[in-house]
């Protein structure tokens, strides 16, 4: 068998987040920031609303981390990838199998804004 191989039998789900791991950090609200060196991204998805603010861009990710790493992790945490240098917030987190935990995190920011004198504004107005 392969070194990868015989590591995946041995511990699966540490061993895959020591090859694609990537470091982060997570901070809970109202805490400490606490490093994880192997957290594993899933893929992202994007959605798009219109509101009064303007058009607002939703961007949906899933991170898997130890549970070891994150004993508790909660709702509305900060979740920083340090490849990206962006922050995600905690939506939701459940438990997986293995000791490993998923967080469920969004980012959010205005595409277009709604203001008097931007194309969106213009266009709703036609409308109302």
């Amino acid at each position: 068998m392969s070194d990868f191989s015989d590591a995946f039998e041995a511990g699966p789900q540490e061993h895959l987040q020591s090859v694609f791991g990537e470091a982060i950090t997570v901070t809970p609200p109202g805490g400490s920031a606490v490093s994880i060196a192997d957290a594993i991204w899933g893929d992202e998805t994007s959605d798009q609303r219109v509101g009064a603010d303007g058009e607002v861009s939703y961007r949906q990710v899933s991170v898997q981390v130890n549970t070891d790493d994150v004993a508790s992790p909660e709702r509305l945490s900060v979740v920083i990838r340090f490849s990206t240098g962006e922050s995600w917030t905690v939506t939701d987190v459940a438990p997986l199998e293995g000791g490993a935990t998923m967080l469920l995190c969004i980012r959010s920011s205005v595409a277009e804004k709604a203001g008097k004198g931007y194309r969106l504004h213009r266009r709703q107005s036609r409308y109302a």
